[in-house]
C-alpha cells in the first residue's frame, strides 16, 4: 500500500506540473514518420519527447496478417478474444516492460483542435473546445449506456459547468483502494491541459482530420487517478486519441465500466484508443 500512495503522490505531481510550468512552447510543427505505426505516430505527436521508452513491434507481413489476423488496429473487443496472446508471440514483452518513467502509467489524451480560431497559448480557450467537443459527448453516451444502467453502482449525471463533469456513482471510485467513493465527484481533469506544438498538412497527420483547418493545435492531457477512463469505449471523433497503458491488476477494477466482450483496458498491452472502441497497437511491419 506503501509504494501505491508513493507512485500516486508521484504521478500527481507529474500531471500537475503544466499549472506551473512557464516553459515556452515552441509551435513549430514537427515531420511525422510515417514508417511509425499510427499507435507510435499519435503518442510521438502528444510529447516534445516521449518520456518513456515504447518501440514499436516489427513482425513479418503473412504473421502481421496471418497470426493476429487484426492488423494494428482493432476494436477494443480484440482484448477479449484472444488477441493479447498472440500480441504476446511478437515479442511485445519488451513494450510491457519499456522504460521506468512513471509517466508511462499514466494515461495521456492527444487531442488535435482545429487553430483557425484559438490561439496556442489560450489554454482555457483550448481546455473548452476539447470538453465540449470530444469528452462531454462521450460521457453523456457513457452515461447513457445500458451497461451503465446495468452496474451495481451506475453513474448518474449530476452537472456541466466550467469545465467539470459531475457524477455521483461507480465513475467516482473508478480504481477500487482503500474507503468506496460513490459520493459527487468531477471525472475530468482539473489541471491546465498542455499544448505541443501546431500540426498541419505540410508536417503530416496520423490521420485525416473530421474537422477540417489551416492548422491543428496538438495538445496532451495526463490523467493519473483514471476518472476519465469510463468515455473511452464511447469517443466519437477522430480529433482525439487516449494512451492506455498496461494497467496490470487495475484493469478488473476499470473493465467493470464497459461489457465483458469489449474491455477498455489491458493489463499486459498498451495501447492507442481511438473513436468507436478503436483500439490500435504498437505493431509495425517489418522491412
Amino acid at each position: 500500500m506503501k509504494n501505491v500512495l508513493i507512485s500516486a503522490v508521484a504521478a500527481l505531481s507529474i500531471t500537475m506540473t503544466g499549472c506551473a510550468s512557464n516553459k515556452q512552447i515552441d509551435p513549430t510543427p514537427v515531420k511525422l514518420d510515417k514508417t511509425d505505426s499510427f499507435a507510435m505516430q499519435v503518442l510521438k505527436s502528444g510529447f516534445d519527447y516521449v518520456p518513456f521508452d515504447i518501440d514499436d513491434a516489427e513482425v513479418a507481413e503473412d504473421a502481421y496478417s496471418n497470426k493476429v489476423g487484426y492488423g494494428a488496429s482493432t476494436t477494443l473487443g480484440f482484448l477479449a478474444n484472444g488477441g493479447v496472446g498472440a500480441l504476446g508471440g511478437f515479442g511485445m514483452a519488451a513494450i510491457i516492460n519499456a522504460g521506468g518513467d512513471v509517466r508511462k502509467d499514466l494515461m495521456h489524451y492527444i487531442a488535435w483542435v482545429p487553430a483557425d480560431n484559438i490561439d496556442i497559448n489560450d489554454k482555457a480557450a483550448i481546455d473548452e473546445y476539447i470538453k465540449l467537443n470530444y469528452l462531454k459527448p462521450a460521457a453523456d453516451a457513457f452515461i447513457a449506456s445500458e451497461h451503465n444502467k446495468n452496474m451495481d453502482h451506475p453513474t448518474e449525471f449530476v452537472s456541466y459547468a466550467d469545465g467539470e463533469y459531475r457524477v455521483k456513482g461507480g465513475a467516482c471510485w473508478p480504481i477500487m483502494h482503500g474507503k468506496e467513493k460513490y459520493d459527487e465527484c468531477q471525472i475530468f481533469w482539473k489541471h491546465d491541459v498542455a499544448p505541443v506544438r501546431y500540426a498541419d498538412a505540410a508536417s503530416g497527420l496520423p490521420f485525416e482530420p473530421e474537422e477540417k483547418a489551416n492548422r491543428y493545435i496538438v495538445v496532451r492531457i495526463s490523467d493519473a487517478f483514471y476518472g476519465s477512463s469510463v468515455v473511452l469505449p464511447y469517443l466519437k471523433s477522430n480529433m482525439i486519441y487516449a494512451y492506455v497503458p498496461a494497467f496490470g491488476y487495475k484493469a478488473e477494477h476499470l473493465n467493470r465500466f464497459a461489457p465483458a466482450d469489449k474491455p477498455m483496458v489491458s493489463n499486459k498491452i498498451p495501447f492507442i484508443a481511438g473513436k468507436n472502441s478503436e483500439a490500435n497497437f504498437f505493431i509495425k511491419l517489418k522491412k
